[in-house]
This record gives C-alpha cells, sequence and structure tokens, in this order.
C-alpha cells in the first residue's frame, strides 16, 4: 500500500489489500524510541522528509508518539500511519475530529491486508480518544469507501493573471494608494501574532474544514515556516508598535510562490481581501511571475474577481486526483452532540413545534424530536416524517455537505413526506468547505512528490 502525496505530504492513497491475510503482524502504537526507525521508513516509501522537516513536525504542540500506528514485522517496521488530533468548528459547535497522515505500507509487502488492518485500528484509536470525524485526503477514494469513508467536501482554487486580476479589481474602483485608506499591507510582526489568532477564531464559523488553532498552534506554524510571506492588513497607524493591544489586525494573506495559501479578512471590513489580494498581485507581477493561484472557499467573493479577470475557477470535489474523505464512526453520538447547534438552526427559522424527523440509513433508524425548544436525539425509533439517506449522503449531511437539491432530483434523498424535506433541509444546510493548505504545507524544499 503506497502512499501518493501531494504538495502538501498530507494525502494517503491506497492500492487494494486483500483482506485476512496480513498473517502475524502487530500493530502497535509508536514510542518516541521508534522515531529514527519512522523517519527512515518514511524516506524508504516516500523519499522524504527531511531530517528537518521531520524534526519540526515532532514540535507540533498537538503531537504524541501514540498518535502513529506501526504494524511490525520480527520488530521491523512494514506500515504507518499517523493520527492528527484536533478540533473544528460547524457554527457554533465544536467538533473532536483525526485527520490520518502518512499512510503506507511497504512496497513488498503490499496487497496482504496490513493496510486494511491498520486503517481500522486507527479507526478504533480515533474513537477511543473521541473524535467524532475523522478525515483525510487521499488519491485511492475506492480503498476508504469500501472501508465506510465518504469522499466529502470540494475544494476551492482559482487561477489567473496578476495583472489581470489586478485590472479587475481596479475596474471595480479599487484604488489601493489612495489616501484616504487607513488600512497598510506590510509583512507580518512577530508580536501580532495574537492579532492573526483573534481574526481568525472570528472567521472560522462560518466554513467547515478548519482546524481550530490556538497561540501555540500558531508559534509552531510560524517556526515551521511553510509560507514565504505572511502579510497583515494593519487599520490605522503604519508606525510599527510593538504593544499588540494597540494593533488592530483586520486580515491577512499567506503566500507560497505563486499561490495565497490563506486569505482572511474581517467581516466589518469589506475592501480589506481585494486590498490584501492586490499587494500579493503587485509582487507577483514584480517578481516577473504571471500566474496567480488563490485557495479559499467557493463561496469566497475573490473568486468572482478572477472569473472577471478571464481566470479558471475549479469547485469540483477532486483536485489532481485527489479528494477529501470523511468517516463518521458513531453518527447517534455526533447527532447528540449537535443538539444545540440543531435547536438554534429550527429556532432561527421558526420551525412549529412539537415537530419529528426520522431518517433511515440502510437498516438503521435515527430520530429527532423538536419540542419546548428542545431537540432530543434517539435510535431504532421510527417516524412518518422520515428521509431514507445512503451511508454516503447521511454523512455529508452531518457535515453540512449534502446538496439537496442534487439528492433529491437524483432519488438519493428520499423523504416520506413534504414536511420531511422541509425538516431535513432546514436542519442541515450546506455549509461552505474549506481545507486550509497552511496546515499541512511543508517547508520549502520538502514537497518532492
Amino acid at each position: 500500500m503506497s502512499t501518493g502525496l501531494s504538495s502538501s505530504g498530507s494525502s494517503a492513497s491506497c492500492r487494494g489489500d486483500r483482506p485476512g491475510a496480513a498473517g502475524a503482524v502487530a500493530i502497535v502504537p509508536a514510542q518516541q524510541s521508534d522515531h529514527v526507525g519512522v523517519y527512515c521508513f518514511l524516506n524508504s516509501v516516500f523519499g522524504g522528509p527531511s531530517q528537518a522537516e521531520f524534526r519540526v513536525s515532532l514540535e507540533d504542540p498537538c503531537y504524541q508518539p501514540g498518535d502513529r500506528l506501526l504494524a511490525k514485522d520480527d520488530r521491523h517496521i512494514i506500515a504507518h500511519v499517523q493520527m492528527l488530533y484536533r478540533s473544528l468548528r460547524l457554527g457554533t459547535l465544536r467538533l473532536p475530529v483525526a485527520q490520518l497522515d502518512w499512510l503506507a505500507t511497504a512496497p513488498k509487502l503490499q496487497g496482504r491486508g496490513v493496510g486494511t488492518r491498520l486503517l481500522q485500528a486507527a479507526e478504533d484509536c480515533m474513537v477511543r480518544r473521541g473524535a467524532l470525524v475523522g478525515w483525510v485526503r487521499t488519491r485511492s477514494p475506492r480503498f476508504f469507501s469500501r472501508l465506510g469513508w465518504t469522499v466529502c467536501g470540494r475544494y476551492g482554487r482559482s487561477c489567473g493573471d496578476a495583472r489581470g486580476v489586478l485590472g479587475a479589481m481596479m475596474e471595480k474602483g479599487l484604488r489601493p494608494g489612495a489616501r484616504r485608506s487607513r488600512l497598510h499591507i506590510r509583512p507580518w510582526l512577530l508580536w501580532e501574532l495574537s492579532g492573526l489568532a483573534g481574526l481568525y477564531e472570528e472567521w472560522l464559523g462560518g466554513v467547515v474544514g478548519p482546524f481550530e488553532r490556538d497561540r501555540a498552534c500558531w508559534q509552531w506554524l510560524v517556526r515551521r515556516r511553510a509560507f514565504d510571506q505572511l502579510y497583515v492588513a494593519i487599520d490605522g497607524s503604519d508606525l510599527i508598535d510593538m504593544d499588540e493591544r494597540k494593533v488592530q489586525v483586520v486580515g491577512y494573506a499567506a503566500t507560497k510562490g505563486e499561490q495565497v495559501l490563506e486569505l482572511v479578512a474581517s467581516p466589518a471590513k469589506r475592501r480589506v481581501a481585494m486590498m490584501l489580494l492586490a499587494r500579493v498581485c503587485h509582487d507577483a507581477i514584480e517578481a516577473d511571475c504571471h500566474a496567480i493561484l488563490l485557495n479559499a472557499p467557493t463561496n469566497d467573493p475573490l473568486h468572482k474577481v478572477f472569473r472577471r479577470a478571464g481566470g479558471h475557477c475549479r469547485r469540483g470535489v477532486s483536485e489532481g486526483g485527489e479528494v477529501f474523505m470523511a468517516r463518521v464512526p458513531r453518527p447517534l453520538l455526533l447527532l447528540r452532540q449537535m443538539k444545540d447547534l440543531l435547536v438554534e438552526r429550527a429556532t432561527a427559522a421558526g420551525l412549529p413545534h412539537p415537530a419529528e424527523l426520522g431518517f433511515l440509513v440502510g437498516t438503521k433508524r435515527y430520530l429527532l424530536t423538536f419540542a419546548g425548544g428542545r431537540l432530543a436525539v434517539a435510535a431504532r425509533k421510527p417516524s412518518p416524517h422520515t428521509v431514507e439517506l445512503n451511508h454516503a449522503d447521511f454523512t455529508r449531511m452531518l457535515l453540512g455537505q449534502l446538496n439537496w437539491e442534487r439528492a433529491l432530483a437524483d432519488q438519493r434523498a428520499r423523504p416520506h413526506t413534504d414536511e420531511a424535506a422541509r425538516l431535513a433541509r432546514t436542519l442541515f444546510p450546506p455549509v461552505p468547505f474549506w481545507k486550509p493548505p497552511l496546515d499541512d504545507l511543508k517547508r520549502e524544499g520538502e514537497n518532492p512528490y
């Protein structure tokens, strides 16, 4: 089971294994003493990472040696997977998640079921650690779908000519050099870290996919230095002030080469995002770089700028043959964790109560009962207001990634009543998805895959 990595080095792809053929292979959590062996194994399969990149990955504030699982045969590492435990935001809800990385089996031992066993063991660990959702980025969705993983989430990328993009913004009235502007774009300073973290936290609630980042995580991302440049947008004086309490960071953009890895702006400052993009375009032109690539949520207005400039916008589930996949091992527990969020949505929509909504997923039933401003979740109880879904679409629905129009038109979603359809679409609306490359991208020269 080999792994084809993207430029981030964080995806996994697997050949089909023959279940039950793994033989006497022990699957054990890694220990600190295994780090040298893990490094050598990863290099034998991937040709990387370098010593510097591997060392900095061990400094991740969330990292523990036991978050790696190793398959060993006669004390030799023959397969490896790493689990990164994080949390992400779904509206006001914080979800504990686990991302799988560096999944691989030694080439000579592929096809013997080792990869299947290792993935199943990783899922067991995820459940024990309390993760409600598993994520993986892979070029082999068939392998993962056999074990209950679902293609989930879309890429949002736009590519265009830097001069054309800048011209399109100026046609809309953008004047980066206008004296009336109090906005200043410049490279960031170390003492502005709290401003970055606060702005990112403010932005998180409207999109699914990005991990939460505390100050320690931001410090590690900075030490890792996977980006080339990090710009900040400062509202106010352009004088350097080392007192972070006096500096209002209203936007930032992280770039690497011609790519905008992450661009976040305050919702209250509508022009900040375009000002940041304009600065990136100016730098690209100065460096004689003709193309610029934007990574952003699919609903980001900046994609429209690229379209006006004649650029290409890609919003598919696959990018370079690579897809995001999710696994919800305990749907009932996730639904119970979502109760407050579902009540918020029901209240905002003015749903009458009492009301109930059932789901039939294969042979499993789930029932939501809304009454008195509260929501109860039960299993195995039928309801006349039921929606039938397959496992994959049920997972997408829970994570806000189900396109109801398409699912209903294709009869993948089959509501038994009009009331069931209305309730389901109200309680589980689609939410924009985005996985920022900054979380996973390796340092310069660390992406030969």
